[in-house]
């Protein structure tokens, strides 16, 4: 049982810091694009070597390294190598907090975990506003620049006002299946 947000694996192959990996048997190789994964490495290691993955079940946001150039809120994709670009290729994967200005860039990007992007709302905690998809990217490009924390509604149903006035300030996600998750 793992305990914590981290796990070491052995290489499957050579592997570089902050990129995304996913399982080959009971070893880690470079998920490519379209490909999820299970987490992003620590650090750099050779073939064969144990290397210490941060699950993407761990809290807080990753270092990750970007295959190309995008923009600070941009919804990010797997790429080749492990890497992530804004280019759509399988499932979303995070949130740019950070631009990248080049390839090779290592930048700071928020988990989406699996929610669909349709069925997102965002609450605005200092302005007690919700907003739609339509606006996510400005929302989070707003929460980079002002230091602000990021909440993200899931659900089934249409989001009030009322129903965002109502939620209290450290709940993260709410889920229609399940209650809340408090941070």
């Amino acid at each position: 049982m793992i305990e914590g947000g981290f796990k070491t694996f052995v290489a499957g192959e050579d592997l570089e810091a902050h990129r995304r990996v996913k399982l080959s048997g009971t070893e880690v190789i470079y998920a490519d694009a379209g490909q999820p994964g299970i987490g992003v490495t620590e650090y750099a290691v050779s073939d064969g070597d144990d290397v210490t993955v941060r699950l993407f079940t761990a809290e807080g946001t990753f270092e990750v390294e970007a295959a190309g150039t995008f923009s600070a809120a941009a919804t990010l994709y797997g790429a080749d190598d492990g890497k992530v670009d804004d280019t759509a290729s399988g499932p979303p994967l995070f949130y740019a907090y950070e631009a990248a200005t080049a390839s090779g860039d290592l930048i700071e990007a928020i988990v989406v975990h699996n929610l669909d992007t349709s069925d997102i709302a965002v609450l605005i905690s200092d302005l007690g506003t919700a907003v739609g998809t339509s606006d996510f990217a400005a929302y989070v490009s707003d929460c980079a620049t002002n230091k602000s924390d990021i909440v993200v509604i899931k659900s089934d149903r249409t989001v009030s006002a009322s129903d965002i006035t109502a939620l209290r300030s450290d709940v993260t996600i709410l889920q229609s299946d399940r209650t809340t998750a408090e941070s």
